[in-house]
């Protein structure tokens, strides 16, 4: 992860970078993880128990248009679909299926960072854009959505889209709210930055709070790549430029090219899950002189400016990929 990065190197280095780099934040990030859990299975327990059952679950909202379950080995606590397919039947299209594999792509990258998490899927309502070329997301679904998160009691919401401000008001002040509302319910929320280039304008959901991550998709050097818009109101940029995904046991091909700040988005939702699950861990593992300490480390992670102390404690400065484990001890200090 990078913090604000909107300068841009030479198109001849990144050119070299992209064709001969792979992204190492994921990489380092892959490893450190590797050797948590590998920690915690060896840590001595008494037969059939394991740490991660003896920790307070974590749970993430997905907000996208469902999620392919057939293909996915993870732990999912249910969803719910705002997705109309037929408004006088009352038919929904099911959240356990992607219309377009977007969602099922986030999933995926969410469960990268953090496979102990629980995904709780709820599907968007999308509509065909006046010329047909694209599938726009409804307001009305989104707060629908997010107001459902809500009362799921998640401590994260991933939201992988831009919304333009409603033109309906009540529309825009009813997806303003439900932002609000989560934020005033400490959900950690992550949205995505636009991608279209020069187009500055401001999008739902970051602009309805502060309290709320903006990702942009960066490449694997950490430069904000060029379609990234408004990049100086990014609050990170995460690898987002040529990321491989495990295209899934049924597909039986190698893994998918996937690029924008979408996946950045899933990814930082995912660190933030990780960061959590890690916290408890500590917890679990500390002394009894140490455990209220944790305890507290964890109360403040878990709000919006916790997160950020947290963020900023690992974050990599784009030149220096090396730093990322030096980050990661700083996070560790925190606990």
């Amino acid at each position: 992860m990078y913090r604000r990065r909107t300068d841009k190197t030479s198109a001849q280095d990144e050119e070299v970078r992209e064709h001969t780099t792979k992204h190492e934040w994921i990489q380092c990030m892959t490893e450190f993880k590797r050797l948590v859990f590998e920690a915690e299975a060896n840590y001595p327990m008494p037969p059939g128990t394991k740490i991660s059952e003896m920790l307070e679950p974590i749970q993430i909202a997905i907000i996208d248009d469902g999620v392919d379950m057939k293909d996915l080995d993870y732990h999912f606590t249910g969803g719910r679909s705002f997705c109309v397919r037929s408004e006088h039947r009352g038919l929904l299209d099911p959240y356990y299926m992607s219309r377009t594999g977007r969602g099922t792509i986030m999933a995926k990258n969410v469960h990268l960072m953090c496979p102990h998490a629980s995904l709780f899927i709820l599907r968007l309502e999308d509509t065909p854009s006046e010329d047909g070329t694209k599938l726009n997301i409804t307001a009305r679904s989104a707060a629908k959505a997010i107001r459902a998160a809500i009362v799921q009691g998640v401590q994260i919401i991933s939201m992988s889209w831009t919304i333009d401000p409603p033109k309906d008001d009540r529309e825009r002040q009813d997806l303003e709210n439900a932002v609000v509302e989560a934020a005033n319910a400490s959900i950690l929320m992550f949205c995505s930055a636009r991608d279209k280039g020069a187009h500055n304008a401001p999008t739902y959901p970051s602009k309805a709070t502060g309290k709320i991550f903006t990702i942009g998709a960066a490449n694997s050097s950490g430069a904000s790549v060029d379609y990234v818009s408004n990049a100086s109101e990014l609050s990170y940029t995460f690898p987002g430029d040529k990321v491989e995904v495990d295209s899934g046991p049924t597909r039986g091909t190698g893994p998918e090219i996937v690029d924008g700040s979408s996946v950045a988005t899933a990814l930082a939702a995912g660190l933030a899950a990780l960061i959590l699950y890690c916290i408890q861990v500590r917890i679990f593992l500390a002394k009894d002189s140490e455990k209220q300490k944790a305890r507290e480390a964890y109360r403040k992670v878990k709000l919006h400016e916790g997160m950020v102390k947290a963020f900023d404690a690992i974050e990599t400065n784009q030149r220096e990929q090396s730093q990322v484990s030096q980050g990661l001890g700083g996070f560790w200090e925190m606990c």
